[in-house]
C-alpha cells in the first residue's frame, strides 16, 4: 500500500500500521477521535499516535469500552462534538 506498511511485530499494544508518509500531519481539518480502551482492534496507543500527528486532533478515551461500543454508548457526545465543531 502507498500509504503504509505492515509491521512485522504483531504486538497488541503496539501499532500494526506504520505510516510511510506524513500523511496525518497534512489534515488540515479538525478532528475528533474516540478511543476505548478496551479496543482489540485499533490499539489505544494508535488513538494517541494519530492524535500526537494531527494538527487540530481532539482524542477522548474511554477506557472500559471497547471498538464499536464508543459510537454506540456515546453516541450523543459523538454528535454534541460534531455539532459544536460545525457551528464555529
Amino acid at each position: 500500500n502507498e500509504h503504509g506498511k505492515r509491521s512485522g511485530d504483531g504486538g497488541a499494544h503496539r501499532s500494526r500500521f506504520v505510516p510511510k508518509q506524513k500523511i496525518l500531519e497534512e489534515i488540515r481539518i479538525p478532528v475528533h477521535l474516540y478511543q476505548g480502551g478496551n479496543d482489540r482492534h485499533t490499539p489505544p496507543a494508535m488513538g494517541r499516535y494519530m492524535a500526537s500527528r494531527i494538527p487540530d486532533a481532539s482524542l477522548k478515551f474511554y477506557p472500559g469500552e471497547g471498538h464499536l461500543s464508543v459510537l454506540v454508548n456515546r453516541v450523543a457526545e459523538v454528535f454534541s462534538d460534531f455539532a459544536a465543531s460545525t457551528s464555529n
